[in-house]
């Protein structure tokens, strides 16, 4: 007999052996012994066993952050899927700030809960959240020939250690779509000193970016020696910039110290 046919004929007679007499559980006994081939003290153990349900005792630490799902992923998707590492120190300040705009409402404890999350439990609760609709960069240039026509100096021209070599860029205020009309800032920063001048551009046509080239070189503390744009691709602005300023234009392409520039830019406009 297999092991499951032993366990079959124990289920079937284990009742009547508990009920029977002594006289009647040796019979039992003898008869089980006989089928099966099993010892008698075995048979003894296997007729007066209680099998038990099997239970699944999960093991470690029960979870505690299960309900601040949905409150850690608002407050992911409010600061542009920060990685964890980086969104962590900021939990106080976001809830505070999302709680100010009426945003979000959340208790006392909540919020203790949710400063007190690791990086590691950060990644953890949204790991299934990543990489699904990621939200794409948005970029307002578009490829074009007119960069060629733009005049350009080489880069023996250019000298990070004066005052007025500056570096400007459009920033689209576009929320999520490039579509339509929307306002625009011209930021300027000289790379010198650091000083920064930002000028308000209604939309994005030739004369009004040559006008806020004008209004931010009327500004500069020092004249304007250099001009640096950031995104070259665009048609109409690049060429607006270089007419406007009338003095030298650079291309970030043509300047070997483009990553001193760039990395001067992102400092100024990490806010």
């Amino acid at each position: 007999m297999t092991r499951r046919s032993v366990r079959e004929y124990a289920q079937a007679v284990r009742a009547r052996y508990a009920n029977g007499s002594k006289a009647e559980k040796g019979r039992i006994l003898d008869e089980f012994t006989k089928v099966t081939g099993l010892h008698r003290k075995a048979t003894i153990r296997l007729l007066a066993e209680v099998r038990k349900a099997k239970t699944t005792k999960q093991r470690g630490r029960p979870p505690g952050y299960g309900d601040l799902l949905s409150p850690l992923r608002m407050i992911w998707e409010a600061s542009d899927r920060l990685c964890s590492k980086r969104l962590q120190p900021f939990l106080p300040e976001m809830i505070r700030v999302l709680r100010h705009h009426g945003e979000q409402r959340l208790d006392a404890a909540t919020q203790a809960k949710l400063c007190q999350m690791s990086a590691s439990t950060i990644d953890r609760l949204l790991r299934p959240y990543k990489g699904r609709r990621a939200r794409k960069p948005l970029s307002t240039t578009k490829p074009g020939i007119l960069k060629n026509l733009v005049p350009v100096r080489t880069f023996s021209d250019w000298d990070k250690s004066k005052f007025g070599f500056v570096e400007v860029d459009l920033v689209a205020h576009c929320r999520e779509s490039t579509e339509g009309f929307y306002l625009n800032t011209l930021c300027a920063v000289d790379v010198a000193s650091g000083w920064t001048e930002c000028v308000p551009v209604f939309g994005k046509p030739q004369e009004l970016v040559k006008q806020a080239v004008h209004h931010m070189r009327q500004r500069l503390p020092c004249p304007l020696l250099g001009l640096a744009r950031t995104t070259a691709a665009n048609l109409s602005t690049s060429a607006s910039m270089t007419t406007a300023a009338n003095r030298r234009s650079f291309s970030p392409s043509r300047v070997p110290t483009r990553r001193t520039i760039a990395a001067t830019w992102n400092r100024k406009t990490a806010t």
